[in-house]
């Protein structure tokens, strides 16, 4: 399921490194 997070947190990077769907409040 999609996350939602604040696109400026570092954490996006780790979340698509391990291949995680990645949704920012600005794609979303």
């Amino acid at each position: 399921m999609p996350i939602k997070i604040q696109s400026s947190l570092p954490a996006i990077r780790t979340l698509e490194s391990e291949n995680i769907f990645v949704m920012t409040h600005e794609r979303a």
